[in-house]
């Protein structure tokens, strides 16, 4: 059963209790049941919005991938890029990762763009 039935049921069984507007258990089981119909339409509606969001993601992927492949000058293909990639395993740089406290030397300006190779 969706919570949209179960709501539905709950309601259903509340509507069948008498019409008491003295007892205080059946004024708070029915505000509860108000509370779980409202609960509901929310949660219905924030899926639907999540849903035209993703789709919404979708296309700008595409998008983002075609001017890729127009700024680069190649067509993109997911599937090869994947190809043999297992994606559960994690990442391993073969070089080390430099601790926080250094940071990355910055080049004199006459460097720039000279092999200092010698």
């Amino acid at each position: 059963m969706s919570a949209a039935e179960l709501a539905a049921y709950i309601n259903g069984m509340i509507d069948g209790l008498p019409d008491d507007s003295d007892n205080t258990e059946i004024k708070v089981l029915r505000a509860v049941a108000d509370a779980i119909t409202k609960l509901v339409d929310e949660v219905a509606a924030l899926a639907e919005e999540s849903e035209r969001v993703r789709e919404y993601l979708d296309e700008l992927d595409c998008d983002l991938g075609h001017l890729e492949a127009d700024y680069y000058g190649c067509e993109y293909d997911e599937s090869e890029w994947l190809s043999g990639v297992d994606q559960s395993e994690p990442i391993i740089f073969s070089e080390p990762v430099p601790d926080s406290d250094e940071s990355p030397q910055k080049p004199e300006s006459g460097d720039i763009g000279r092999d200092n190779k010698g």
